[in-house]
């Protein structure tokens, strides 16, 4: 693992529109995608808590974003959470949460926040096996509207 770079951002960009689209299947809107890829970018614009990049041999196999929480708290919010189709069920998600975890805990974070599908049995699974919690009711997504779960795991 390591701290990502300007250069990483495009690779990371497609990188997130696999994952969505493996996620999504035949139901990915492809509109609704690349509004959301736009919208990511601009995440990768202001100030950053973390940017970690997971890698083997044969290149980036994942990443983590995790921004400043709003309202301003002593937390981040994991904006995005990206892994490679290929490297799926390897691994690389709970090692990225887990050194995000540790470093933003040495940072002086209290907590760390992310909004995930209901539907992403796999992913909420992955976050509370490492002891994330739900929090709240889902809420409707800024862009697509579809609600999303948000979990909190204190540090």
């Amino acid at each position: 693992m390591r701290a990502g770079t300007a250069a990483d951002v495009g690779h990371c960009l497609q990188l997130w529109r696999a994952a969505v689209l493996q996620r999504d299947g035949s139901a990915a809107d492809g509109a609704a995608l690349e509004a959301q890829i736009l919208r990511s970018k601009t995440k990768f614009d202001g100030e950053v808590n973390a940017f970690l990049i997971a890698e083997d041999a044969s290149g980036i196999t994942g990443f983590v974003l995790a921004l400043p929480h709003e309202p301003l708290g002593p937390g981040s919010h994991l904006a995005l959470l990206g892994i490679d189709p290929r490297a799926q069920r390897q691994g690389v998600g709970r090692s990225l949460l887990l050194g995000l975890a540790e470093f933003r805990r040495e940072q002086g974070d209290e907590y760390l926040d992310l909004r995930v599908l209901p539907g992403n049995t796999g992913a909420r699974r992955l976050y509370e096996s490492l002891g994330w919690r739900v929090s709240g009711e889902p809420v409707p997504h800024e862009v697509t509207g579809v609600p999303f779960q948000r979990y909190v795991l204190q540090l």
